[in-house]
């Protein structure tokens, strides 16, 4: 006779009471969570604490005992978080559009899905939509693994008053995409030049004779290939959903180890954290032999490690650089590195500080 615990209703009932059990721990988290808001509203603090929750996931994960991967732990508590913050403030995210771009992939990991999404239609748009109050928080692609800096960013950068709240960093995957699903009907494919540029060497083997076209984003390319039969788009996966189209090839960029890095831009600069970067812009004066040395000199001489550096074609200036430097701004030896900076720069646009993000975030291993 097979034992209680050998059937298939015994299971299925022990997965109903632990789902009970979950639903009320989801609810007592809720009210912790509403006693939070309450205390955040009274002390005027703000709704999005980017490092707080960084800092909750990454403990999730670390104690996570199995047999569930970290990666999928740490998705299901990302969402459970969304929610929980959804009940003190709706958030409205304004991100590079339209939707199943990697942009809009990088807030939704960054907000969960009970933020609400509002596609713009350029990087422009989206710090407007910030500045303006239309949107309480941006999410601008800031730079390629492959293809480094996005120099549009930086200009953008220059004038805004908004600051880099968090930075989220993405693993990307290019799939190609059509409405049959046939690689032998595709006459021409539309993506992101960047993305056409990743995925060249697999277009080369496999579709020497289709005309490639360049779009805005690599959504913007799904919705050309969901209107003509003969014609694909390198995008996301998460595209092909939206659009509804079929999958003709999964992961063909040339290396499969690119990344993006997002910044998620605010009102409001972040606290200090445990793990902050501040970010930098400075110039220096033209013709002055050992301006660069004695500029950067500034952070070393407070013991600050530099984590990025890098010259931008931005500003009227001849020289415009950017970097990362480890510390906050709010905390002593960044302001008396600043200080020092002011002192020997034309010009110093410190663009927010922000916890660093050690590992991009990849859906495949989730």
């Amino acid at each position: 006779m097979p034992r209680k615990e050998d059937s298939l209703a015994h299971w299925r009932s022990e997965i109903d009471q632990v789902d009970q059990e979950i639903l009320q721990l989801l609810n007592r988290r809720a009210r912790c969570v509403g006693e939070v808001g309450r205390i955040k509203a009274s002390a005027e603090g703000a709704v999005y604490v980017a490092s707080r929750e960084l800092d909750v996931l990454d403990r999730i994960e670390r104690s996570n005992p199995g047999p569930l991967p970290g990666p999928a732990v740490r998705g299901v508590f990302r969402e459970v978080i969304s929610a929980s913050r959804a009940l003190q403030r709706d958030l409205r995210i304004s991100y590079l559009g339209p939707p199943a771009t990697y942009t809009h992939e990088a807030a939704a990991y960054q907000f969960g899905h009970a933020a609400q999404y509002a596609p713009a239609g350029s990087i422009r748009e989206i710090f407007s939509a910030v500045e303006e109050g239309r949107a309480d928080f941006g999410v601008i692609p800031v730079e390629s693994s492959v293809a480094g800096l996005m120099s549009q960013v930086y200009d953008r950068l220059l004038e805004t008053p908004l600051s880099v709240s968090a930075e989220v960093r993405l693993s990307i995957h290019h799939d190609l995409l059509s409405k049959s699903g046939e690689l032998g009907r595709v006459r021409a494919v539309y993506s992101h030049p960047l993305a056409l540029d990743h995925c060249q060497k697999w277009l080369d083997e496999n579709l020497p004779h289709a005309a490639a076209h360049a779009t805005s984003t690599t959504a913007r390319a799904a919705q050309f290939a969901a209107v003509d039969e003969n014609a694909a788009a390198i995008a996301s996966s998460a595209a092909a959903g939206i659009y509804e189209l079929q999958v003709i090839s999964s992961r063909i960029e040339e290396n499969p180890m690119t990344s993006f890095r997002f910044w998620v831009m605010g009102s409001e600069p972040s606290k200090p954290s445990s793990r902050d970067l501040t970010a930098v812009l400075f110039a220096t004066e033209p013709g002055e032999v050992g301006s660069l040395h004695g500029a950067v000199g500034c952070f070393a001489n407070h013991g600050l490690n530099i984590s990025r550096f890098e010259s931008c074609s931005a500003g009227p200036w001849r020289r415009l650089y950017g970097l990362e430097c480890s510390g906050h701004v709010e905390e002593e030896p960044m302001a008396q590195a600043l200080a020092d900076l002011r002192q020997r720069s034309p010009f110093v646009r410190v663009l927010g500080s922000f916890a660093r993000v050690d590992r991009p975030h990849d859906d495949a291993k989730d």
